[in-house]
């Protein structure tokens, strides 16, 4: 009995880790993921995702824990409000270097602008440099709107441009609508 349990063992190991198409404990390469929103996607993100953040407050006599969320996955709001209203001196640009080809490498600083309410914490904090553009962009084929004319910076015209934007800085520009009269939430 003893060496039929080793050989029935020995059976599936060698089975189940033979070389074949699909690897049966293996998952598959780019299968789909469930996105924090409810979306599915694949292997071109990656597989990491924040689904959520949240406190756990847990009573003195261990009675009850209270979940509370700290962020939303998907939140985007503008900061510079605070950082302009209430605290003038929350942001500052303590390194600025100029390299011998046309870039600027700054160091920028940002101190909370609510001491005393770490509740308020931002993730993922990301800035947006903004400039007049030069180059006027006709017919862009995009679904959102877009203010006539359009302009954007171009570096071969001589303007400021940002390196490996995201795409995204046009959502906090003033002609944006949010659809929100939050001032968080517009430029």
């Amino acid at each position: 009995m003893k060496y039929f349990t080793a050989l029935v063992t020995l059976a599936v190991i060698a089975i189940g880790c033979s070389h074949a198409a699909d690897y049966p404990v293996t998952p598959k390469e780019n299968m789909p993921v469930a996105g924090a929103d409810g979306t599915v996607f694949g292997g071109e993100r990656g597989p990491h995702m924040l689904w959520g953040r949240y406190m756990l407050y847990i009573d003195s006599d261990r009675t009850r824990v209270d979940v509370v969320p700290v962020r939303q996955a998907r939140f985007h709001l503008n900061a510079l409000k605070f950082l302009e209203k209430d605290c003038p001196n929350c942001l500052q640009i303590t390194q600025m270097k100029t390299n011998w080809d046309g870039t600027v490498d700054m160091t920028v600083r940002i101190t909370h602008p609510f001491k005393g309410l770490p509740q308020f914490t931002g993730f993922d904090v990301k800035g947006i440099i903004m400039f007049n553009g030069s180059y006027e962009h006709n017919n862009i084929g995009v679904n959102w709107p877009l203010p006539k004319p359009f302009y954007t910076s171009w570096r071969e015209l001589g303007d400021p441009e940002v390196l490996n934007p995201d795409g995204y800085a046009f959502r906090w520009t003033p002609q944006w609508d949010s659809g929100s009269e939050q001032p968080i939430l517009k430029y």
